[in-house]
């Protein structure tokens, strides 16, 4: 890969080691210690898409649980409804209506947002820790470190249902209290 290209591989690595997101780089021989033979690994690598505010190169990290078998061991049955964008807006005119007919009721505002570090907001069980460790070239000193990685990796099939959990909870939520709302 380019040098840009591994640069912000290893940039953006450290960055979730210091959120937290991460674990702290450990060698093959300190993870093998932790979690006994038995582990497996997962290729972090980077890819160009598109462009930052500044007009700069945007780099993203992908955690590659195919080529290690990850995504063929993982199986989902849950399924994702999704709605279409009709949907949300006729549901936002009818939670705004039941809002406005409570005394001293919010206004509905509207808008779209992008989660940061979304998947990483959704913990990794951590007895599956020991399948996730991700592989990182780290450009700046030639070697290969290993990172726990404490959210769902973005590049796992089974980041997209697991992430899904939460939004199908705030659904639920929003559907208790919006049937408080009405009975009182």
């Amino acid at each position: 890969a380019k040098k840009e290209l591994l640069q912000a591989v290893a940039d953006k690595t450290a960055k979730e080691v210091q959120l937290k997101q991460m674990g702290p780089p450990m060698t093959e021989s300190q993870v093998t210690a932790k979690y006994g033979p038995y582990w497996n690994g997962v290729q972090r690598y980077g890819i160009e898409q598109g462009l930052e505010d500044d007009g700069s190169p945007k780099f993203r990290c992908i955690d590659n649980h195919s080529d290690n078998g990850n995504n063929r061991a993982a199986r989902r049955t849950q399924r994702i409804a999704m709605s279409s964008v009709s949907q949300i807006l006729l549901l936002t005119r009818m939670v705004y209506s039941v809002i406005c007919c409570l005394p001293h009721g919010p206004g509905v505002a509207g808008a779209t947002e992008d989660l940061k570090a979304a998947y990483r907001q959704c913990p990794l069980l951590s007895a599956r820790m020991m399948f996730a460790i991700t592989m990182v070239y780290n450009y700046y000193t030639g070697c290969i470190r290993y990172h726990e990685m404490f959210g769902q990796p973005f590049g796992a099939g089974h980041a997209v249902p697991n992430f899904y959990r939460l939004a199908a909870w705030a659904c639920k939520a929003a559907r208790r209290l919006l049937h408080l709302c009405v009975d009182h």
